[in-house]
């Protein structure tokens, strides 16, 4: 995004520090010309009409709370944001690990990975899942186990019997979200695609780049989601620009994730959930919080969540920052959640996850690294669906 620095690791070539710049990718404007067809066939073929007719942005039944989740609303959970830059040539294609993780692209801000079938089974993740759909009374999602049946019969797609799941994005900015779920599923892409067509959820097929684009939801869905099967088992759920983002990065045009969001995530602890993010400079910029210099003061964090506990490591560039920064976060954690979300502004997935946080948080400082840990840790992925969910469908 225009104007934003990434910021690199400082164990990459070159020597560079941490919080070195560079210009970020952007995608050639080569490249085939990407066609639309409403309730279309795939492979960008013209379009067939499904048991439902309905066409895009149609109303009646594909409207409804429940036809909302089937679309695969519920499958977007863990979302999140993204920073990066455009290197070298070999850089861009240098292959990973052959996870879900090869095809975030790099401009990615927060990167987040577990396994579904691990953490959609936990018993602690489900109680904690159950309390918030409880509290916010969302028709047909009463339940985790309610709520995940109905993303298996709306597209075909178990999450508990998902392999690696990888959710990546950028910090909210004032225009829009960024963020994208890559994951492996063993369903086949024709009966994923029939299944979301026989419920009026397939608004449109698209192609980008010889990749075709499932649309998804109705008018009601505040956002506009995409689905694509990728290759083999392999499946991205985004918004338009994300999900291109993804296939340019598996083209080789547009660079990986790396740099400090992909240390963060190397040095998280052993858990169900791994993380790593960087936190931009603008991120708390005219809140009247006593957040002066928070940002500037991490220059990386990471995230893992093990035996039910959620531990986040914020690196500082010294001990005496990490002092400073230990302090704030305590000023913070002291505050009425009201005067928060009054600053803060509109309700989004970051300041429900961060008024989590705040809720049961525990600091202490090691060396230049400050060290904050929530004992009921299954809980931020919790808010993070329900609101998620409370969104896509009021």
């Amino acid at each position: 995004m225009a104007g934003d620095t990434p910021r690199e690791s400082a164990g990459q070539a070159g020597g560079q520090s941490p919080k070195s710049s560079a210009s970020e990718g952007q995608p050639p404007s080569s490249g085939a010309p990407r066609q639309s067809f409403s309730n279309g066939a795939p492979g960008g073929q013209p379009p067939t009409t499904g048991t439902s007719g309905q066409q895009a942005g149609g109303g009646g039944e594909s409207a409804t709370r429940r036809q909302l989740l089937k679309a695969g609303v519920g499958f977007t959970a863990v979302g999140a944001v993204g920073y990066g830059y455009l290197r070298t040539r070999s850089d861009i294609v240098a292959a990973t690990d052959g996870s879900p993780l090869d095809d975030v692209p790099g401009r990615s801000e927060f990167v987040f990975r577990w396994t579904g079938s691990e953490l959609f089974t936990a018993e602690g993740f489900r109680a904690a899942l159950d309390d918030e759909l409880a509290a916010l009374a969302i028709s047909d999602a009463t339940s985790t186990t309610e709520l995940l049946d109905t993303v298996e019969a709306g597209t075909g797609i178990d999450p508990r019997a998902s392999g690696a799941v990888v959710a990546f994005g950028r910090l909210p900015r004032a225009s829009r979200n960024y963020a994208g779920l890559l994951f492996e599923s063993s369903a086949t892409p024709e009966n994923v695609r029939a299944e979301i067509q026989q419920r009026g959820a397939l608004t449109t097929t698209s192609t980008y780049r010889e990749q075709t684009l499932w649309g998804l939801g109705s008018s009601r869905l505040e956002w506009s989601l995409l689905l694509a099967h990728l290759s083999g088992d392999r499946y991205g759920l985004a918004t338009t620009s994300e999900l291109e983002d993804v296939v340019d990065v598996r083209n080789g045009e547009r660079a990986r994730l790396g740099g400090s969001v992909r240390t963060g995530l190397n040095e998280a602890g052993e858990g169900m959930i791994r993380g790593g993010f960087v936190v931009p400079s603008a991120a708390f910029e005219g809140l009247d919080l006593p957040v002066v210099g928070l940002a500037e003061n991490i220059e990386y964090g990471s995230v893992s969540l093990g035996d039910g506990v959620l531990t986040v490591r914020l690196v500082a560039p010294s001990g005496s920052v990490a002092t400073d920064l230990e302090q704030t976060l305590t000023a913070l954690s002291g505050l009425d959640r009201q005067t928060i979300i009054d600053q803060i502004g509109e309700p989004s997935p970051l300041v429900e996850v961060i008024l989590a946080v705040l809720d049961d948080l525990e600091t202490e400082v090691e060396g230049s690294v400050v060290r904050v840990t929530v004992a009921d840790g299954f809980r931020v992925p919790a808010v993070l669906i329900g609101f998620l969910l409370d969104s896509a469908v009021n």
